[in-house]
């Protein structure tokens, strides 16, 4: 008998849904800093955010990710993913 392949899943930082880890973009918290590790290897506290185009359009994005991760100014982080979301 073959051996189940263990799919990861992990949650989303915002809308709190469990997801394939596949489906979710990987964000490292290095310094105080938010960093998007798009290999998923970096080292640091990660957190992940969905994929999905909806994630943009929710209201008070920054401020969300400000209070969960603490960290401060990210607004550069919410502009790369909305070029790696398109």
């Amino acid at each position: 008998m073959p051996a189940k392949k263990i799919i990861n899943q992990r949650t989303c930082l915002v809308t709190r849904q469990k997801l394939n880890k596949n489906q979710l973009i990987r964000l490292v918290k290095i310094n105080d800093c938010l960093i998007i590790d798009k290999e998923q290897n970096k080292q640091g506290r990660g957190y992940y955010i969905s994929k999905q185009p909806n994630i943009l359009e929710i209201p008070n994005l920054a401020k969300i990710l400000s209070n969960r991760t603490k960290t401060k100014n990210n607004d550069k982080i919410i502009e790369q993913l909305k070029e790696i979301i398109k």
